[in-house]
């Protein structure tokens, strides 16, 4: 017999710290958040360094100081949404990335999950910092 969990019975310890930086806390998160932070796991990681997943990751950060044309930023974007859709109990994603004058390279992925919830993962690249919205 094979069980089947819901995003509802998702639960784990937060990676983003109060201020939004990356970092292991002892903050309880449960169902679409913990969807969130398995995209984010992978794109702030290298590929193979995910334990559970060898086979995935993009590590978006060295885009820090990037100097990308129009279609090195699509190319990107389409990886980005690649490797998001690979996460579990996410249905679709997109990505958008965009150069902000004072905050550098931003990063939206919105997803649509397996429930048909919405969930948009965001990550300011140079300060190192991320958020999630609609959760």
């Amino acid at each position: 017999m094979t069980t089947t969990l819901r995003i509802s019975e998702l639960r784990e310890h937060s990676c983003l710290l109060p201020d939004g930086s990356l970092g292991m806390t002892s903050r309880p998160i449960t169902g679409r958040l913990c969807v969130g932070q398995h995209v984010l796991n992978a794109l702030v990681t290298p590929r193979g360094s995910l334990s559970w997943a060898r086979d995935r990751g993009l590590d978006v950060r060295q885009l820090e100081h990037a100097d990308l044309s129009a279609l090195e930023i699509r190319r990107w974007e389409t990886a980005i949404a690649a490797e998001a859709k690979r996460v579990d109990f996410v249905r679709t994603a997109a990505a958008r990335l965009t150069l902000d004058e004072e905050r550098g390279w931003m990063l939206e992925v919105p997803l649509v999950l397996t429930d048909g919830s919405a969930l948009t993962v965001q990550v300011a690249i140079s300060e190192a910092v991320a958020a999630f919205t609609g959760a």
